[in-house]
Formats: C-alpha cells, sequence, structure tokens
C-alpha cells in the first residue's frame, strides 16, 4: 500500500494536468464517489482508493458502479465517473484498475446513423429559428459536423483564430501542450460564419467566435461546453430525432471520411488524435 501523504500529492499532480473542461467534469465525479464512501473531501477520496491495494480498489469501484446503476443513473454518467477514478489510480499506483464501463446501446445506435442525414435535419430545426441565434447555431454545426471541433475546442476559439479568405480556423488543440493548429473549413461552413458574423456586427478580434445568447453576458459572453451540449439537445428536439451529442460528430465524420477511403493519417490529422 501506499502512504496517505504520497497519494495526496500524487493526487495533486494528476488533478492538476487535466484540462479545465475535464478537471470541471471529474471534480463532480470525485465529489459522487466521496460521498458514496464517506470521505470529507476529494484528497481523502483519492486516499481510500489508491492506498489500499489494486484489489481492494477494484472492489470500492465495483459497489459504486452498482451503486450508480441503482440510483438510475445514465450509462454515460456512470461510464465518465468510472473513467475519472480508473485514471486517477492508474497515475497514482501505476497499475490499471479492471473495471468494466456500461454499454450505451442508443447512443452506439445514433453513432450508427446515416451523418448527412442528421446534419440535414439539425440545419433544417437551427434555420427555423430567427436572428442571430438562428445563423450562429447553423454555422456551429456546420463546423461541428465538417471539420470535427471538439466542445472545448469551439469554446476557446476567438475572433482573431479565424480566417475566412483561407478558410481554416485556429483551434487550441487538446493534448497539444495550448498551441493552436489549423483547421480546415468547408465552402458552407466558411460561408454560414461570415453570415453570422456579419449578423452579429462587429466585434473585438479577443471576443469569442460563437457568442451565446444568454442576455445577461456572463463570464466571456461565449458559447460553454455544457452550452453546446444543451443546444444540441434543444434542436435534436426541434427535429424530432434521437439526442445527438458533441462527440458524436467527429466519430460520424471520421466513419465515413473512412468508408471514403481516407487513410489512418488522414484520419489523425482531421480529429487531432495523438
Amino acid at each position: 500500500g501506499l502512504d496517505g501523504a504520497r497519494v495526496r500529492r500524487l493526487f495533486e499532480d494528476w488533478f492538476a494536468s487535466l484540462s479545465p473542461v475535464t478537471r470541471q467534469n471529474y471534480a463532480q465525479d470525485l465529489d459522487a464517489f466521496g460521498r458514496f464512501i464517506g470521505a470529507a473531501d476529494r484528497a481523502e477520496a483519492a486516499i481510500r482508493l489508491c492506498s489500499g491495494g489494486n484489489l481492494d480498489a477494484r472492489e470500492l469501484l465495483l459497489r459504486f458502479r452498482t451503486a450508480l446503476v441503482e440510483r438510475k443513473q445514465a450509462p454515460l454518467t456512470i461510464n465518465r465517473r468510472l473513467s475519472c477514478l480508473r485514471s486517477l489510480n492508474r497515475h497514482v499506483t501505476g497499475q490499471p484498475l479492471v473495471v468494466k464501463s456500461l454499454k450505451a446501446v442508443r447512443r452506439r445506435r445514433q453513432q450508427r446513423g446515416n451523418r448527412a442525414a442528421i446534419l440535414d435535419a439539425l440545419l433544417a430545426a437551427a434555420r427555423d429559428q430567427d436572428g442571430v441565434k438562428g445563423l450562429r447555431d447553423v454555422a456551429l454545426l456546420l463546423t461541428v459536423g465538417d471539420s470535427g471541433l471538439r466542445r472545448a475546442e469551439c469554446c476557446s476559439t476567438r475572433i482573431q483564430d479565424l480566417d475566412l479568405p483561407a478558410r481554416t480556423i485556429h483551434v487550441r488543440a487538446k493534448g497539444m501542450a495550448g498551441e493552436r493548429v489549423a483547421v480546415d473549413l468547408s465552402e458552407d461552413a466558411a460561408a454560414a460564419t461570415k453570415a453570422y458574423l456579419d449578423a452579429r456586427g462587429p466585434v473585438a478580434p479577443d471576443a469569442p467566435l460563437f457568442a451565446s445568447a444568454d442576455r445577461a453576458a456572463k463570464g466571456s459572453g461565449g458559447l460553454t461546453p455544457d452550452g453546446i451540449r444543451v443546444l444540441l439537445v434543444s434542436l435534436c428536439r426541434r427535429a424530432g430525432i434521437p439526442v445527438v451529442r458533441p462527440h458524436d460528430f467527429r466519430r460520424l465524420g471520421a466513419r465515413t471520411l473512412a468508408a471514403n477511403g481516407a487513410d489512418a493519417e488522414t484520419l489523425r490529422s482531421w480529429g487531432r488524435w495523438a
């Protein structure tokens, strides 16, 4: 076993290394696990998980998974919480923690759907909206659908990162140490983005590319990752299709490229995967 002080230091190193979005999500997962085992804080929860050995940690995680299922938590939420704790345990102990995730059947069916049909249905729902919000949603859907941007990449992008004549957008890619990489935009995405910006009016170069429609103008005034998720859920309901999540577009896009003969390097570059 490991002593508590060492586990605490390793936990703090692991948590600090996460991206802001992942840190926010994993904080919720750690808090839920801490409540389940009666820990005073996240560090104590990490110590309880990692200091007793691999078998004890596995038994504890299996009990936690069972409790989440009994509370009827969504499979995607359960899987993220399991992933959080597996990642923490591996960082601290150097050993894998074998606890299987749940099957998310509905999501898997949606991922196998026709990408063009899904995107067309969502675009039709977005175009039914009035004003700048409708134009923003169309531009966002085409950018995410054609270029495979992650939610965090969309939210961190600024006006100055967009080069419409070159049809490129510079995004801070995941795992790239804050570096921005150029991502190609389709003609439709570039045209939709230009129409949205023209209707939006003059803004500062460091303003968020995709602005929030919240009249309170909280935070930076840009869309947040959760805001994009809620936006997609709303558009899916309007379109009358099963819920599509932002990451589904990356999977659907990669499958479409692969079906049309793209090789592994093309797919890696398109999705900015390591």
